[in-house]
């Protein structure tokens, strides 16, 4: 770890009191052992926990193994942080130690705590389902703000419709926060809150017009064709959608083709808007 700050907290007439300042972030753990080692194997004389709001003290205790009576271990700490950083409860958690002057040292947990998700929603999807396309959102009410989970949710639904060949679409996300306040009519407080919208712009299915094939010197467009399934459109007869699982079949059907034929070389891939696949 990185040591953000060696602060000297004044001279008093009796005692020098230091303060040592670990700070850590959701971005990472940053340590200096050395400038810590003043503080290694001193006995913890005091464990406090400061900024619990929803979060309650016993769950605390209950996953730091840092306790009051045991000597002091950066690396311990260090550990604890990560650990409850884990929980997705907390926007950031601080580690602070105190020496005191029997010679032992109080540690300070500051937390600031994550808003929470009280709401997820999806509007403008008219082919697939709110359910349907909430069920592959990792985001959920009740859970602390993750901006990672909230941008895999994204993914997620853009995911889903590409899938059945809506590949041009368009997935944004939408936080609104709320804050702290007291509600009007119950008197009872209302915790801070953010409501999440997944905005979707579905656009129109990808149709396939026309299937072309370079490079195959050995066989003629028409044989490669019967090897694969996926088809052009044909108004009133046939959609002709993009379907990408099924492109990247016809893509190890036709390896298997040139295989079974002698070609032990060949390298066989397609190319859409999106992405290429190869085999």
């Amino acid at each position: 770890m990185r040591l953000w700050g060696l602060l000297l907290a004044g001279i008093l007439p009796t005692r020098m009191r230091i303060l040592l300042s670990i700070f850590i972030t959701l971005l990472g753990i940053v340590s200096n052992s050395q400038a810590t080692s003043n503080f290694e194997d001193r006995m913890i004389s005091s464990l406090v926990f400061e900024g619990l709001d929803r979060v309650t003290e016993q769950r605390v205790l209950n996953l730091v193994r840092t306790a009051v009576g045991q000597p002091y271990d950066a690396t311990q700490v260090a550990d604890d942080v990560r650990t409850l950083t884990h929980l997705g409860e907390f926007k950031y958690i601080s580690a602070d130690v105190v020496l005191q002057e029997d010679g032992t040292v109080h540690l300070f947990f500051t937390f600031r705590e994550q808003q929470i998700i009280t709401q997820v929603s999806v509007v403008g999807n008219t082919l697939l389902g709110d359910k349907q396309l909430l069920s592959v959102v990792p985001v959920v009410p009740g859970l602390g703000r993750d901006e990672d989970a909230i941008d895999r949710g994204r993914r997620a639904i853009m995911k889903m419709y590409q899938e059945q060949g809506n590949y041009l679409v368009e997935v944004f996300s939408e936080i609104t926060e709320y804050g702290k306040d007291v509600d009007e009519f119950t008197g009872q407080r209302i915790d801070e809150s953010v409501v999440l919208i997944y905005k979707i712009m579905e656009g129109p299915r990808v149709r396939v017009n026309g299937i072309s094939f370079f490079g195959n010197h050995s066989f003629t467009n028409n044989e490669l064709l019967a090897e694969i399934d996926t088809r052009t459109l044909i108004p009133f007869l046939r959609r002709g959608e993009l379907n990408e699982e099924m492109l990247e079949q016809d893509v190890s059907s036709i390896h298997r083709f040139y295989v079974n034929r002698g070609f032990q070389e060949v390298r066989v891939s397609f190319t859409d808007p999106q992405k290429s696949y190869e085999y």
